[in-house]
């Protein structure tokens, strides 16, 4: 009878760390640095792609070559509201925005974009100095359990997942 309730306490323990890890699930922790990347199954070329993208982000840089794109992506606090994100109300390190690194891979029939340095600008200023979000989102090489990190992480999932699809949304309907 003991083993009954031990196993069945593994057993919720272990589906409650695995949801926890599905609302983030295009985060991943590599060397002690945050991750985010995602494969998108869609035949769109790079060129295409690359056009499209534009449109939806603020980029610094943005560069094709040999079918692979190199960004560097600005983002502030209202690109994430339409995703959930109200000032003051969620983690503080998002009131400023930051940039993000990253590159976008094709093969056939789909494409994956990483962003592998995701920054955070803890003051509004234009000089001041960014802060890997790693440093906030991670302890021990694992991301924090913490209620405003998983929801600063689903704001950030929103808003990366739709700069980088290449379906574009018709806003005059």
């Amino acid at each position: 009878m003991v083993y009954k309730t031990l196993d069945m306490k593994l057993l919720l323990f272990l589906l409650f760390s695995l949801s926890l890890q599905a609302q983030v699930s295009n985060f991943t922790v590599e060397n002690n640095n945050l991750i985010w990347s995602k494969v998108y199954n869609d035949s769109v070329s790079a060129e295409n792609l690359l056009k499209i993208v534009r449109t939806k982000g603020k980029f610094d840089q943005i560069n094709l070559a040999n079918n692979e794109i190199n960004f560097t992506l600005q983002y502030s606090s209202s690109d994430l509201k339409p995703y959930g994100y109200k000032y003051m109300t969620g983690a503080i390190f998002l009131q400023t925005g930051g940039t993000c690194i990253g590159l976008i891979e094709f093969k056939e029939n789909r494409y994956k974009v990483s962003v592998y340095n995701i920054k955070i600008n803890p003051d509004s200023s234009e000089d001041s100095e960014e802060y890997p979000l790693s440093e906030y989102a991670l302890k021990k090489g694992e991301i924090k359990k913490i209620g405003t990190i998983q929801k600063a992480l689903e704001f950030y999932d929103g808003y990366l997942t739709d700069v980088f699809s290449s379906k574009t949304v018709n806003k005059d309907w």
